[in-house]
């Protein structure tokens, strides 16, 4: 069995090799894709998806189309077939355990310096952030119930079932911790 350090690239070159495997994109339509609702787990910066693209032509699992719309030059990626074998090599090694930041976490934790009252603002707001999000993704859940054909769909769906659950959870929090909070105002 291969892990994760079996791998030579980050989970962001992996990221981006996965996103040109429906087809060739630019550098913009890659962070434009992933700034969509749907990709809300996977994020990345203009400063890092062009130095990637870079470092995977030079490897040869992309390779450089130049194309001409509208009068301006535009430069799109495409995925070579040895970058389809090394996303499938990434593909099949199970995921590694994902660190994560959460400020409100580091605000509460050293947040007695600013007071109780403070820190359940801080959870008040992140509670309504949450409830937004929830609805929102109620109605993507939706729309792909709708639209929804084949296997891609239904996997797109898990996806944003797993953030609809994890945004209800993150919603039982907020409300128990501000009820822990509210015993030392």
């Amino acid at each position: 069995m291969t892990n994760a350090s079996d791998h030579p690239f980050s989970q962001s070159t992996y990221g981006i090799l996965a996103i040109l495997s429906e087809g060739a994109k630019s550098g913009y339509e890659i962070k434009k894709f992933l700034s969509g609702q749907e990709l809300f787990y996977w994020r990345e910066s203009f400063g890092n998806i062009y130095p990637i693209l870079k470092k995977l032509k030079a490897q040869g699992l992309v390779r450089q189309i130049d194309a001409d719309i509208r009068k301006k030059r535009r430069i799109y990626y495409e995925i070579t077939e040895d970058g389809h074998a090394e996303l499938r090599r990434w593909l099949t090694t199970p995921p590694a355990l994902t660190r994560f930041r959460v400020e409100l976490l580091m605000k509460l934790r050293f947040g007695e310096i600013s007071g109780v009252e403070n820190m359940i603002s801080n959870i008040e707001h992140y509670r309504e952030l949450n409830i937004a999000e929830i609805d929102e993704c109620r109605e993507l859940i939706e729309s792909m119930k709708e639209n929804g054909e084949g296997l891609t769909d239904e996997v797109r769906a898990i996806a944003a079932l797993y953030l609809l659950r994890f945004k209800q959870a993150m919603n039982d929090w907020c409300t128990e911790s501000i009820e822990i909070l509210d015993r030392w105002s």
